[in-house]
């Protein structure tokens, strides 16, 4: 609470220090991690770095299985100065914290280490030691077995290719499974389950590509299609541009062309997918002129994506706090739910600001005697506090004659909350 309340400017940083002093001298439960979690870091605000770590380590050695004690492995993990060292550490670390949500994330800088070494072999070696492997750690090395150079023998390009694939199928399947693990407290269960889908669809997307580069055609589309299922809407560009590449291999091109529509109506389109579908174009004797046609698409693009700004902005929660008037009276801007909400904020060193001033109190002319349109000109991230703001902001204005109802944000956490 004391520090929220000093980043929030509601006391000095004096004080702020004054009161950590005083929190440091209390008691607290040393086998609570919450209690050892705000003590540590009131000790290190107070720059008393080595009473802190020696706090933490207390705890940690105290509770192994705790947050704080993972947090403090993966920080060793860190510091580890060679490669072997590190993976070993990855072992202990997974068998003390086995349902880690870091798992992933370790098991990627394990892969990277190796991969920086051009040590293939032994990565996969390795990552076939430990169970519950993650599926992006399977199709990290796949996707390096793939990038097959021309200074490999045909023999040599051939096997890596092999690896890659059964890699990518070890990923595949790993990914589907994971979708059965438990569910982290901090996710929604429909965030959950949208994670789990679109990490399937990622790695599907990769699958087809390796498979694109074996030539496993057939195969390769398969999985694009599934991952282009999976995704929806939120298909990324490169599935895209497999997709209708695939297509196009095996003939069939009104599935590509329907594709490469669908790329350029939802934006995700480059110059790759603009050629192709102009070619499909043509191969289709589709009626009509193509440059019609075309910009009728990115229209339609136009469109969704002012559809899609919208209702974002309209489903935004956002938690409005109150601003004051320059004669200290409050605003409360929650009670306007409802109407239409019209902010401007500003600041005196903002020369943009000042020129924009005019034309919003022009604006405010025409809508001041409107019931459901709200205006708030809001004054944040001043220099100065309390009077001394308050003086700098009668100055900005002068003896300018706006009508423009102003305010001041005390907190300066508005424009955070909305997203500036």
């Amino acid at each position: 609470v004391t520090s929220l309340g000093f980043d929030l400017k509601k006391i000095s940083k004096v004080d702020f220090q004054i009161s950590l002093n005083k929190i440091i001298k209390t008691k607290f439960d040393e086998n609570d991690e919450n209690d050892v979690r705000a003590m540590s870091r009131a000790l290190r605000t107070l720059n008393k770095n080595n009473e802190a770590v020696q706090l933490e380590s207390k705890y940690a050695e105290s509770n192994p299985k705790s947050s704080l004690a993972e947090e403090q492995f993966i920080a060793n993990l860190a510091k580890a100065e060679s490669l072997k060292e590190f993976s070993d550490g990855v072992e202990k670390f997974l068998v003390q914290f086995p349902e880690s949500s870091q798992r992933e994330r370790i098991f990627s800088a394990l892969i990277t280490g190796y991969l920086q070494d051009n040590r293939y072999d032994e990565a996969n070696g390795l990552i076939n030691t430990f169970a519950n492997v993650p599926a992006s750690a399977y199709a990290k090395l796949a996707l390096a077995y793939a990038d097959v150079n021309e200074n490999m023998t045909e023999e040599q390009a051939k096997k890596d290719l092999g690896k890659a694939l059964d890699l990518m199928n070890l990923a595949v399947e790993a990914a589907r499974n994971d979708s059965n693990t438990n569910k982290p407290l901090y996710y929604a269960p429909l965030e959950w389950k949208m994670n789990k889908q679109y990490s399937l669809a990622n790695i599907l997307e990769i699958q087809g590509r390796v498979l694109l580069i074996t030539g496993k055609l057939d195969d390769a589309f398969k999985s694009l299609t599934e991952s282009k299922k999976l995704y929806g809407n939120e298909a990324i560009p490169d599935l895209f541009d497999e997709y209708i590449e695939c297509a196009i291999e095996l003939y069939k091109d009104s599935l590509a062309f329907d594709a490469a529509n669908e790329a350029i109506i939802q934006s995700k389109d480059d110059d790759e997918i603009d050629n192709y579908h102009k070619l499909l174009f043509d191969t289709l004797n589709m009626q009509g002129g193509y440059e019609n046609y075309f910009d009728s698409l990115l229209a339609r693009a136009k469109i969704l994506r002012f559809e899609k700004l919208e209702t974002e902005k309209i489903n935004m929660n956002v938690e409005l706090g109150d601003v004051v008037s320059l004669t200290g009276k409050t605003f409360q801007l929650p009670m306007q739910k409802g109407k239409v909400m019209v902010i401007d904020f500003w600041s005196t060193w903002c020369g943009p600001c000042k020129e924009s001033l005019p034309a919003m109190d022009n604006l405010y002319s025409l809508f001041k005697d409107s019931a459901n349109v709200v205006f708030a000109s809001v004054n944040i991230w001043e220099k100065e506090e309390g009077n001394d703001r308050l003086d700098a902001i009668k100055q900005f204005f002068g003896k300018s004659d706006y009508d423009l109802p102003i305010y001041i944000d005390e907190s300066n956490t508005l424009p955070y909350k909305l997203g500036i």
